[in-house]
């Protein structure tokens, strides 16, 4: 472990500068730079910035660092995983180097899966993998940070509305040393949640 520039403990570390990173300070300061943990800088400080699939210098071309922090050529990625039959399982889209998921869930958020998404919002093959019509990916104005909202969509089957109309306006939980009174409401917004 260590610290980022902007001060956040982390235990990435860019192989190239020989300093720690954030996930944040990989994408403003570090866009072409490798990236992995301290301990495996430790195991082996010897790096090839070359690119896993076309070998070549990751200085050349644009590229797209994955959430498994492996670094592509987009062209590259796009080019393999166009090459795949169309019925192909979400797992068969995988990292050339380490066999992860090349699209991240629908319920990361950092930075990196946001820009992996945003990267490959319109490739044919990746449309099957993004988030559903449901979920939305918002730009802020005036803002380079992309936030990730999905839209959820709450089901209430008739024992939860029945349950919902019987409680009553407060709740009393526990033994007569540890009583806590629940307002109905957050039991309302709890039960909403199921």
């Amino acid at each position: 472990m260590g610290l980022c520039k902007c001060r956040q403990v982390t235990n990435l570390f860019c192989f190239e500068h020989r300093k720690n990173v954030c996930e944040k300070c990989i994408l403003s300061d570090h866009p072409r730079c490798i990236v992995r943990s301290y301990l495996q800088w430790l195991q082996d400080s010897d790096y090839d910035p070359v690119c896993g699939i076309c070998l070549r210098q990751l200085d050349q071309g644009e590229l797209v660092r994955l959430c498994c922090l492996d670094l592509f050529h987009i062209e590259c990625l796009n080019e393999r995983c166009s090459t795949l039959p169309e019925h192909t399982a979400p797992a068969g889209y995988a990292c050339p180097a380490c066999n992860l998921a090349i699209m991240p869930t629908e319920n990361a958020r950092s930075p990196i899966a946001e820009l992996v998404r945003l990267t490959f919002r319109d490739a044919k093959w990746a449309q099957q993998l993004l988030p559903s019509r449901k979920s939305s990916l918002v730009m802020t104005a005036g803002d380079s940070k992309l936030d990730y909202f999905p839209t959820p969509t709450p089901v209430l089957n008739d024992k939860v509305q029945q349950r919902m109309s019987t409680i009553d306006s407060d709740l009393t939980v526990g033994s007569p040393r540890t009583q806590i009174s629940i307002p109905a409401s957050a039991i309302d917004t709890f039960d909403r949640m199921l």
